[in-house]
């Protein structure tokens, strides 16, 4: 057990369509959704009492068609295959189009700097979960205006 509380942030891919605040509107409904669902999660209660930082970032595409996925309805399955706590919006004025995910990480995922992924000890002590984290947000840019 680790006695060191993680310093934690609430990450999000929306849609690069999105304007910037139209980006932030997103987020906020599916940061609601994910309050709504992990509402007595010790991680959440911890975020919301100490840290509150959001990264927000371009998750590209949205596509549900079941033939062509878009990249944003990638990046959800892929969470759902890891087990990954995450919440998600679908905006009715979008014709109920996926346009954001949300999820928390923690210092582990985003403040980790050099990982050789060729060195056992270090994917060991990040975790198999916190590897798959790690390799989704690194070199995503940020979403823009």
């Amino acid at each position: 057990m680790m006695d060191k509380v993680l310093e934690k942030r609430m990450y999000f891919f929306t849609i690069y369509q999105l304007s910037g605040i139209q980006a932030g509107i997103q987020c906020g409904h599916a940061a609601l959704e994910y309050a709504y669902k992990y509402k007595d999660d010790p991680d959440y209660i911890d975020f919301i009492e100490n840290w509150k930082t959001w990264i927000i970032l371009n998750g590209g595409t949205t596509n549900n068609d079941n033939i062509n996925l878009g990249s944003l309805n990638e990046i959800r399955l892929s969470l759902i295959d890891h087990g990954i706590k995450f919440s998600e919006f679908y905006e009715p004025d979008l014709n109920n189009s996926l346009t954001a995910i949300c999820f928390l990480l923690d210092e582990r995922v985003f403040n980790f700097r050099d990982i050789d992924l060729y060195n056992s000890d270090a994917i060991e002590r990040l975790g198999v979960d916190n590897l798959f984290l790690y390799l989704l947000i690194r070199g995503k840019s940020l979403a823009k205006n």
